[in-house]
């Protein structure tokens, strides 16, 4: 599949240049927006990211029994959390927590908190990369 749409990117002249980490900060709306406009006009939510992570999840022996969610609350994390949750219902996850956060939190300490006192077997969490940071940091 790559190898196709590498061949159309050609045919179509497409350019892209891929940023140094310091310079993906400044263009997070601007791809965030990109995104979320191409899930609109197609109908879509976002599922990708949580059939993988779901699937895996399944396959552990023993079998993790509940999940908490925390999401941004942006449209991009809450279609890919609300993938994630139809994910977790299908293969019978129970939902101890789930949870949306304001896109200008800095402290993910209270929610890492919330999601610690639910014991919850799975975290999936609908972020962006430096949220992911500050989520992380706060465990």
């Amino acid at each position: 599949m790559t190898r196709q749409i590498l061949r159309r990117a050609e045919r179509d002249q497409a350019r892209f240049r891929v940023l140094a980490p310091h310079e993906v900060g400044p263009h997070l709306d601007e791809l965030e927006a990109i995104s979320d406009e191409w899930l609109r006009t197609r109908g879509l939510a976002e599922r990708q990211f949580s059939i993988g992570f779901f699937e895996v999840a399944a396959a552990q022996k023993p079998k993790p029994q509940t999940v908490a969610f925390l999401a941004a609350d942006a449209e991009f994390a809450r279609s890919a959390v609300d993938a994630a949750r139809e994910q977790a219902k299908k293969r019978g996850f129970r939902i101890v927590y789930d949870q949306s956060y304001p896109p200008s939190t800095t402290d993910f300490t209270p929610m890492v908190r919330a999601i610690q006192a639910t014991n919850a077997d799975i975290v999936y969490i609908g972020a962006y990369p430096p949220d992911n940071v500050g989520i992380v940091r706060a465990a």
